[in-house]
């Protein structure tokens, strides 16, 4: 299985781990005995404290969450204002013209997932690598939470979207980077496709840094209507 992302909360008492999907493929060698694919958690990070909420063989397992050896990359994002919310977006092994990823929150507290991947970008008039929300096969998957506001998501593909209340409704979506429409393949002003990551200053929630296939670019209204990037 690969190792697909690690997150750590602020205090060093709670980490995460994503695997991915295809450890369980046969040409991967099938899977291991203790089932890796999914999302872990663990107080410690030690061996043997580690307990999976997501993937098969999970007590907690979302309805909806694919099975082994069907989808790919896993990523995550704690959100900094309630570090009991983490979310975990894959890449389900679609492409054009389906939704090529899902989206999960999870709530510690809870210790319960909500799946939001209904209102993943999905425009009218996509074209193929573009819209529905694409990954290129998860060579471009990120996500991150603005720091504070738990449910301000910005998700990256081939473009980079936020939305407001972290994916709860489609109406909430915005495209803000990456191409300039659903389809075209000129670029979004300033901007370039393939998201690689993005990142917020520790100094501002305002200022967004998005790095891409084009660079490193940055805007310091990341709720504006039409952001501003340089």
């Amino acid at each position: 299985s690969f190792v697909t992302d690690i997150v750590v909360n602020s205090t060093g008492t709670r980490f995460y781990a994503s695997f991915d999907g295809r450890g369980c493929a046969a040409s991967t060698g099938g899977c291991p005995t203790n089932n890796v694919p999914g999302v872990w958690t663990s107080t410690t990070g030690d061996a043997g404290s580690w307990t999976k909420i997501a993937g098969d063989g999970s007590a907690s397992n979302p309805a909806g969450w694919d099975v082994n050896g069907s989808y790919g990359r896993v990523v995550l994002a704690l959100a900094p204002s309630n570090e009991n919310i983490l979310y975990a977006m894959f890449w389900d092994g679609d492409g054009y013209p389906s939704i090529e990823a899902e989206l999960y929150k999870w709530d510690q507290g809870l210790g319960s997932w909500v799946d939001r991947s209904a209102n993943l970008p999905n425009e009218p008039g996509g074209s193929s690598g573009n819209d529905p929300f694409a990954v290129q096969g998860g060579y471009d998957l990120v996500l991150a939470v603005k720091p504070d506001d738990e449910n301000c998501l910005f998700i990256g593909g081939t473009n980079i979207y936020r939305s407001t209340d972290a994916f709860a409704t489609a109406g909430s979506v915005t495209r803000i980077g990456g191409y300039a429409g659903p389809s075209t393949y000129a670029s979004y002003a300033n901007s370039h496709a393939d998201i690689h990551s993005i990142v917020f200053p520790p100094t501002s929630t305002t200022t967004l840094v998005c790095g891409n296939d084009g660079g490193i670019q940055r805007t310091t209204d990341n709720l504006a209507v039409t952001v501003a990037w340089t």
